[in-house]
Formats: structure tokens, C-alpha cells, sequence
């Protein structure tokens, strides 16, 4: 869990993976946390937000998790651009809304670009 500020993964560079986690990335009510290139795969939660809109997923994959690829609790709002979301039991639960296809997600907020099933 990210309780403070907190970049993973680097623009034009290597990406990081991270695989095999109950949560991925857990981003709680007090933290920034930026996503950039990072794979995020087999996973029980690719990542998961709470009360937080302090987060940003950019040109990563969140794919193969097989409880959900990103999930929203309590106020939590990611920025998602430029990311491709597919093949995840759940791709994205919002706390709010339920679950949202890719249209619905491209529709947030400052969210671009994002592919997926």
C-alpha cells in the first residue's frame, strides 16, 4: 500500500512488471502514485484506488488479473491514458458505477487512448 508519493516505471524506458500480488499496487486516501510503462499482470487486483485522485496510469498493461484489472473504492479516481486494459476477470470496477467498459472509461475525466476488450 503507497500511503506517501511513489513512481513506478519510467518514460521511453524499461518497463517494470509486477505479477503474482494480491494488489499489484494499492494506492490509499493520502498518496500520488504514478504508473508509467509498467505491466501489471496475474495479479489477484492489478491496482486498486481508495479515496484518492492523486493517480496516474500512463502507456501501461493491465492484463491477466483475475479479480480485477482496476478497481475504485471510496472516492478513488485514477487518470488513465494511453493504457491497454483486457483480459482481466473484472477490467475496471468503479465504486460508484459498477463495472465500466473501455468507452465508459475513455469517457472520465482526462482519461485518453485506453484499448481493451
Amino acid at each position: 500500500m503507497v500511503g506517501g508519493t511513489a513512481t513506478i516505471g519510467t518514460a521511453g524506458g524499461r518497463g517494470v512488471t509486477i505479477e503474482g500480488a494480491d494488489r499489484g499496487v494499492a494506492a490509499d486516501g493520502g498518496s500520488t502514485v504514478t504508473l508509467v510503462n509498467t505491466t501489471l499482470s496475474d495479479n489477484l487486483t492489478g491496482i486498486q484506488v481508495v479515496g484518492t485522485e492523486k493517480v496516474s496510469i500512463s502507456g501501461c498493461t493491465i492484463t491477466g488479473n483475475s479479480v480485477y484489472g482496476i478497481k475504485e473504492d471510496s472516492g478513488g479516481r485514477p487518470t488513465v491514458t494511453g493504457t491497454t486494459i483486457r483480459g482481466n476477470f473484472r477490467n475496471y470496477y468503479q465504486w460508484d458505477g459498477g463495472l465500466l467498459s473501455i468507452s465508459q472509461i475513455n469517457a472520465l475525466g482526462a482519461n485518453t487512448g485506453n484499448q481493451g476488450e
